[in-house]
């Protein structure tokens, strides 16, 4: 039989999309447990809520009742579609566990290795150092060399004041700083340059505090922290200077 397709439409033909057998039997699980009658009915009842929950409207006990009941049957659906869930991803994790398995050596491996290459690691703080000592001994050299300019600008006056010219003729003479190079290319291409990263640690939080009090910093630098507040409330203490505090009900259920 003559073929009449293309070589490439008959390499389309030919071409087979293998798909892993685990990763299809999960698709299989997954659509059966998507489409399953346990989970359509918990889709329902949360579907409803957008209809349901604007016409609620408690003016007796049996309102109050019809409304919690509708919180509970939420609930109940919700904690459904969430074990439905569960089952869906258990075949996912047991395989994701399998893999961090296989690559738990690894792991602490590059764990380490990130340590010794980090910013305060051992070998950018050595690299550190070095370039540290360059601009020390550059600001050395710089020092010296404007020294003996200034000497030799100092003779030059006294020459010219013994020649009986102005001295104020004699031109300033500075050195030019030399920028220390802090850029650095490797073999493989990569570049390594040094960046002023500033740190903060607060010695003294009263100061702090009154200098946002005082309006020269803004009041962002010290943020209040609630579960400290919540922790001074709930220990006894109901006023707190500088703090409003509201007490709201909030409406709790158990399910039956």
């Amino acid at each position: 039989m003559i073929s009449h397709l293309t070589r490439e439409e008959e390499q389309r033909e030919t071409e087979v999309q293998v798909i892993p057998r685990g990763e299809l039997e999960i698709a299989q699980e997954v659509t059966a447990l998507t489409k399953s009658e346990c989970l359509a009915p918990h889709i329902a009842v949360l579907a409803q809520l957008d209809l349901v929950v604007p016409k609620i409207r408690v003016r007796s006990d049996e309102d109050e009742a019809k409304a919690l009941e509708t919180i509970v049957q939420a609930q109940k659906a919700i904690k459904g579609i969430e074990e439905i869930y569960s089952e869906v991803v258990a075949p996912a994790n047991k395989w994701l566990q399998m893999v961090r398995n296989a690559f738990g050596p690894s792991s602490v491996i590059v764990t380490k290795a990130k340590k010794w290459i980090e910013q305060r690691g051992p070998i950018k703080t050595e690299i550190a150092a070095y370039r540290n000592r360059k601009r020390i001994e550059a600001q050395r050299l710089l020092k010296k060399e404007q020294e003996r300019i200034d000497r030799e600008r100092e003779r030059m006056e006294k020459r010219a004041e013994k020649d009986g010219v102005d001295p104020s003729v004699v031109p300033e003479m500075r050195v030019t700083e030399r920028k220390v190079e802090t850029t650095v290319k490797t073999e493989s291409g990569a570049t390594s340059y040094t960046v002023r990263v500033p740190s903060f640690e607060v010695t003294d939080l009263k100061k702090l505090a009154q200098a946002a009090i005082d309006g020269k910093v803004g009041m962002n630098v010290i943020e209040a922290n609630m579960e400290g507040i919540r922790a001074v409330y709930r220990s006894g203490i109901e006023k707190i200077p500088g703090v409003s505090i509201e007490i709201k009900e909030e409406i709790r259920t158990r399910r039956g």
